[in-house]
């Protein structure tokens, strides 16, 4: 099943080079380390395929050491964490709809890539609101945003 709807907002930093980190399940005892821009970790979002949600690779806008978590096997956890290039908000409250959160990060000048998921097989579920955003700008974090 392939992503709904993506969006890439802002246009000022889409060829910037962005070190990030790919997990292949929740689990995160592997990893794979790239360097790409902006547009170019969109069309790898698009390219994703998956029968659900739980079955895509988790993908942060950081850097990762081998260091593995104390409580497990983990390699994502903080205390690995080498560098971080932007930030990921999974969004599932429901309230805001797809539409109106490009419209508000498009606002606030935010470069994102903003996308729903696969089980998001409906503009039924775009507009009720459950989508992701990885952007290049801690003002995303801002409750006046999203």
């Amino acid at each position: 099943m392939a992503l709904a709807v993506l969006e890439l907002i802002g246009d000022n930093r889409l060829s910037k080079l962005i070190s990030y980190t790919v997990f292949p399940d929740l689990y995160a005892g592997d990893k794979q380390q790239y360097t790409e821009t902006l547009l170019e970790i969109a069309l790898r979002i698009k390219r994703a395929r998956a029968a659900s949600k739980r079955g895509l690779r988790l993908l942060s806008l950081s850097t990762f050491g081998v260091v593995r978590s104390a409580a497990g096997d983990s390699l994502r956890h903080v205390a690995n964490v080498i560098a971080v290039f932007g930030i990921e908000v999974d969004y599932d409250a429901g309230v805001m709809s797809f539409k109106e959160a490009v419209k508000r990060l498009e606002a606030a000048c935010i470069t994102a890539i903003i996308y729903t998921s696969p089980s998001t097989v409906s503009m039924e579920r775009v507009t009720a609101g459950e989508f992701y955003v990885h952007s290049l700008k801690s003002a995303a974090l801002r409750n006046d945003t999203l």
